[in-house]
């Protein structure tokens, strides 16, 4: 049986998407996402934030990309990964990446909660995913 992995983030946007081409001249989108967590009460309140770089392939990424500005709360679903790199000063660094297959917008700038007629969804679903409908949730 093959391996899946899926992830599911819920942040807002930390720069607008922006276009990039691979050597063979395909189109792809790329934006960040912070996800902030936050926990505890008074002088106890934490929060900690995590990035990720997301990609958006295909022909449906450049109407999303489109809609995606600095600041909007997405839900990203998709491939994770990561990738290695060295900074100015030569540490190693390593990058949370997202080969999104689903994102959508959540609401407007600094808003959690959705708008009516904010919403743009994009539904990809590979012929390889398997849904279990045993799954209780």
């Amino acid at each position: 049986m093959a391996g899946f992995q899926q992830i599911v983030i819920v942040g807002n946007l930390g720069k607008d998407a922006t276009q990039h081409y691979t050597k063979q001249g395909k189109a792809y989108w790329t934006f960040s996402v912070a996800v902030t967590e936050k926990w505890g009460a008074g002088e106890n309140r934490r929060e900690m934030t995590t990035w990720y770089e997301v990609a958006l392939w295909d022909d449906w990424a450049e109407s999303v990309a489109e809609h995606l500005k600095k600041g909007k709360q997405v839900m990203v679903v998709g491939k994770p990964g990561s990738r290695a790199w060295k900074a100015a000063d030569g540490r190693p660094m390593t990058t949370n990446t997202i080969s999104a297959k689903t994102v959508q917008l959540l609401g407007r700038v600094g808003s959690g909660r959705p708008q009516e007629g904010d919403w743009f969804a994009q539904q990809q679903e590979p012929d390889d995913w398997v849904v279990d409908d045993s799954i209780p949730f």
